[in-house]
């Protein structure tokens, strides 16, 4: 398959369509009613086709991770999700929120240890200690 693909084969295109919809790989393929075996194949002979593909695939993960920000905040109506808020920042600043911490002894060995940041914290002080993260 040469990288004019895309421009000739429907199927291609109806994949590639389905997966900007937010559509998994498995999904899109069965609708264009291609294999998605060869579909990696497909997207391994064609760049332009790899390309659009991973395109779609990226900007469903930039979409859910703007609800998940908006979720964190909360509306004027809907107080902020505090799980979300923490789901968001260790996954967005592991340096200072990451559940988990590489500790090196004496000996350079690495021991890891993990880290319940909520532990002891009340409901309140963490929405307050995550708010005034937010704004940094």
């Amino acid at each position: 398959m040469d990288a004019t693909l895309i421009n000739r084969d429907p199927r291609a295109v109806a994949i590639l369509e389905s997966l900007k919809n937010g559509g998994s790989i498995v999904a899109a393929c069965k609708g264009a009613g291609v294999d998605p075996s060869n579909f990696w194949r497909w997207r391994k002979a064609d760049s332009v086709l790899d390309q659009e593909s991973r395109e779609a695939i990226q900007s469903r993960i930039m979409i859910v991770e703007d609800a998940l920000y908006k979720r964190a905040l909360g509306t004027p109506t809907v107080p902020g999700n505090t799980m979300a808020q923490m789901f968001f920042l260790m996954n967005r600043d592991p340096d200072n929120w990451k559940d988990k911490r590489a500790i090196f002894n004496s000996n350079t060995n690495v021991i890891k240890v993990t880290v319940n940041p909520v532990k002891g914290f009340k409901d309140e002080e963490l929405d307050g200690i995550i708010a005034r993260a937010l704004k940094r």
